[in-house]
């Protein structure tokens, strides 16, 4: 998998170069490498979870949308240490020129609006609520995927991030219902996000080997008959 995680890895860095992004914020070299590394590892280790259906289909569909989850986080927050931590969602914080996280509404890299009372992982990939599964979620609240666990959990965030976009490309051909614009004529802001990566792509293509999926344990995984009403 190292190489996947590089190739994504180079492209999070050609978007979002170090020492431009990163280092007038506090951050060194070496941090914020070592940081964008684990980002990087955890886009490839969610897109190639066997458990999680990819955004795009083909033998590279999950390199594909490993690169579109990278492409939407720089363009939403380039991966800026406040988001990653948190710290744009706490009561009081002062935002600068680099943004607010939607008044402290949206949380990780991919600026997540939490509908529903929390997010739920369904075994078929699509998403839940807590609102939609109360019993499920009562005697599971472990798996209910709220704000503040995408913040503790960078993983978590992934995994609900990945969904959206699949199920926004699935439905329109776009990423409009995940940028919140409407679905009928343009919608720009979901076009440059997907353009970002579509562009990378035709540029620098992964010419490596691709591995199968693999499964990982997803401790957030519920049972797609819990959305059933005799499940309620």
């Amino acid at each position: 998998m190292e190489s996947i995680i590089n190739y994504i890895l180079t492209a999070m860095l050609a978007w979002c170069p170090v020492q431009s992004f990163f280092v007038p914020y506090g951050e060194s070299v070496d941090e914020a490498k070592a940081r964008m590394h684990q980002i990087a590892e955890g886009l490839v280790t969610v897109a190639m979870d066997a458990s999680e259906p990819p955004t795009f289909a083909g033998i590279d569909g999950r390199i594909k949308t490993a690169l579109l989850n990278a492409a939407i986080g720089s363009m939403e927050t380039s991966f800026q240490r406040f988001v990653d931590e948190g710290k744009c969602n706490e009561r009081g914080y002062h935002a600068d020129r680099r943004g607010n996280c939607d008044g402290g509404h949206a949380f990780s890299f991919w600026q997540l609006h939490v509908y529903g009372n929390g997010y739920i992982l369904l075994d078929d990939g699509t998403l839940s609520s807590r609102d939609a599964l109360p019993r499920v979620a009562a005697e599971h609240p472990e798996i209910v995927i709220t704000g503040p666990r995408m913040i503790a959990d960078r993983e978590s965030a992934i995994r609900v991030a990945q969904r959206l976009e699949r199920m926004s490309m699935r439905n329109y051909g776009s990423l409009c219902a995940f940028s919140g614009e409407p679905c009928m004529g343009s919608h720009p802001k979901a076009s440059a996000r997907l353009e970002r990566a579509q562009a990378y792509w035709r540029a620098h293509p992964f010419t490596g080997a691709i591995p199968e999926p693999v499964s990982v344990a997803n401790k957030y995984l519920a049972s797609n008959s819990t959305s059933s009403p005799s499940a309620e």
